[in-house]
């Protein structure tokens, strides 16, 4: 998974001429990440379609913006051929949209502690029971997924891992690992979806 390189904020053609070479430079699958609040620069969808033509191993783009249109047209001019997938960051609430539109799921951060719902509710929807049922699990798992993103990512979910006794460390600095109130919030959610007894974390 590749994205466009940070902070040195490349015109559109330069996106795609990196994306292009790192595709053709190895026999691998590749995927796209497009986070323009982490790297400053958007994919621009045109920018997506045309890799998605011209690299038979681009696979996937995972969408980490709010920018609904952004996903139909990568869908519509992708024909479907490269797995949409998005992020479960509550702030965007990409989730539904991206299943709604025909995406394949997310390449979530709550994962990480609550596999087994998050897997459910990213399932591609094939039916209007599907529907219901992601919709449903949306939010029944919402409060998770605000824990989840409750300070700049990795932050919240570094502490959520620790918080469960399984080995994900803390955040490298300059980022703070979590304290006080803000854990014991975590700490919270955590016992509200019995995450230790349901995983056999001790």
């Amino acid at each position: 998974m590749i994205v466009v390189p940070p902070y040195i904020a490349p015109p559109q053609p330069a996106v795609y001429e990196y994306l292009k070479a790192v595709c053709q430079a190895v026999d691998l699958s590749v995927a796209i990440y497009n986070n323009p609040a982490r790297v400053i620069v958007n994919m621009d969808p045109a920018t997506i379609i045309r890799l998605a033509k011209e690299c038979p191993n681009l696979v996937a783009d995972k969408e980490a913006m709010p920018n609904m249109a952004q996903l139909a047209s990568v869908m519509e001019g992708t024909g479907g051929r490269i797995r949409l997938l998005c992020c479960d960051a509550p702030n965007y609430c990409l989730t539904i949209p991206t299943l709604g539109m025909g995406g394949h799921g997310t390449a979530n951060v709550t994962g990480n502690v609550a596999p087994g719902e998050i897997a459910a509710m990213s399932r591609p929807w094939r039916s209007w029971k599907d529907v219901e049922q992601g919709r449903k699990l949306y939010f029944e798992n919402l409060p998770l997924m605000e824990a989840a993103y409750s300070a700049p990512n990795p932050i919240a979910i570094k502490a959520m891992v620790k918080l469960l006794g399984l080995p994900g460390g803390d955040p490298r600095p300059p980022l703070p690992t979590l304290g006080g109130d803000k854990l014991k919030a975590l700490e919270s959610v955590i016992e509200r979806f019995g995450l230790r007894s349901k995983y056999n974390l001790s």
